[in-house]
């Protein structure tokens, strides 16, 4: 309240620098919007030699404004709106690269509790097994009691 400057710098995650992009591009264009009603003034910082190519092409079309690793400064001519921003494809999800490792039709919440025990049994730590188990075992708790079928 009152301020009338705020600064900020920020490294977006990439693969680039360990992180992790999927998601980020969404969140890069919404930031515009966000800042919009306060009296920001922000440098998104991208390591052109680190950054893969898309990151960056999400870099010129999510800001306005853009400085290049000459120093030199300008408006990105790539440029897209919130309303006319065209998101990445999102990043398939690794459990849907393989087939299940077991399909169950309307299961007791023991023979979930038994399936998941099994299958994680030597793949997870105990403590992530047993939040597996108790996580299993509300999806198929609340699908009862608030889904409906398939």
């Amino acid at each position: 309240m009152g301020a009338t400057q705020i600064r900020i710098a920020g490294d977006v995650p990439h693969e680039g620098n360990g992180g992790r992009f999927a998601g980020w591009d969404r969140y890069e264009s919404a930031a515009n919007t966000v800042w919009d009603q306060f009296p920001v003034w922000s440098r998104c910082l991208y390591d052109a030699t680190t950054a893969a190519p898309r990151v960056l092409d999400i870099a010129t079309r999510t800001r306005p404004r853009i400085v290049l690793p000459s120093g030199q400064t300008g408006s990105s001519r790539r440029y897209q709106k919130v309303a006319d921003f065209q998101p990445l494809p999102p990043d398939p999800d690794p459990l849907e690269r393989s087939a299940p490792a077991l399909e169950m039709t309307d299961p007791s919440l023991a023979q979930i509790r038994a399936a998941v025990t099994s299958i994680g049994g030597g793949r997870v730590s105990g403590t992530a097994l047993e939040d597996l188990v108790i996580g299993a075992s509300e999806a198929i708790s609340h699908a009862r009691q608030h889904g409906r079928p398939p």
